[in-house]
């Protein structure tokens, strides 16, 4: 049956295989919380700081690690990392990454070792999860927000899309240009993904 989230919604991400961990993560302005593996109950809740928004959220295959988006006061950004433990606590992990703008979506790659931000600025950038820096692959070609993005299955190639209606499909640890297609539509990219490795979805 239904479940309510105190706050509302901002986005939710699932992992891409089966979980005993937890089956959703959902997370709005004020809040972060994980569902249980069942789906039937809100198991843990994180709640950010005062003066801090939330403003996307990803999490990785197997559900171990959860890249968490916030917006900070005077409008900066933060990228920063959680997990659940013991089943019912959520907890941030490690360093966090201060950024320009306000991470806008993010995505993991199929093997978790590289999270991918698209930012409220228009930038893509890729990070390494293990040590928090950054790799080659990503940069500027939309001319708004980014809003859409997905790794294909090999995590060699990364596809965005933005408010502005293009896309582009970055080669990942490169610093190659992206393929681009500057008008896929005429308002925002709002979902992009590949149904395999020669066709790219995307819907606005």
């Amino acid at each position: 049956k239904p479940m309510l989230v105190k706050g509302g919604g901002v986005g939710i991400a699932v992992p891409s295989a089966p979980s005993t961990i937890l089956s959703a993560v959902m997370i709005n302005e004020t809040r972060l919380a994980a569902v249980s593996s069942t789906g039937d109950r809100v198991i843990a809740e994180l709640d950010f700081a005062r003066g801090e928004t939330g403003t996307a959220v990803a999490v990785s295959p197997d559900a171990s690690l959860i890249a968490v988006g916030i917006q900070v006061q005077g409008g900066s950004g933060e990228l920063r990392f959680a997990k659940l433990s013991g089943g019912s606590t959520l907890a941030f992990v490690g360093e966090s990454l201060p950024m320009p703008s306000p991470p806008n979506k993010l995505a993991f790659s199929p093997n978790s070792t590289i999270i991918a931000v698209g930012e409220a600025s228009r930038r893509v950038k890729l990070y390494s999860v293990k040590d928090r820096t950054p790799v080659l692959g990503g940069g500027i070609v939309h001319t708004a927000r980014v809003d859409a993005l997905a790794f294909d299955s090999s995590g060699t190639r990364l596809a965005s899309g933005g408010m502005d209606g293009s896309i582009a499909v970055w080669p990942v640890l490169s610093d190659s240009e992206p393929l681009r297609l500057l008008s896929a539509h005429r308002s925002g990219v709002t979902g992009i993904g590949f149904a395999d490795s020669k066709t790219l979805v995307t819907s606005g």
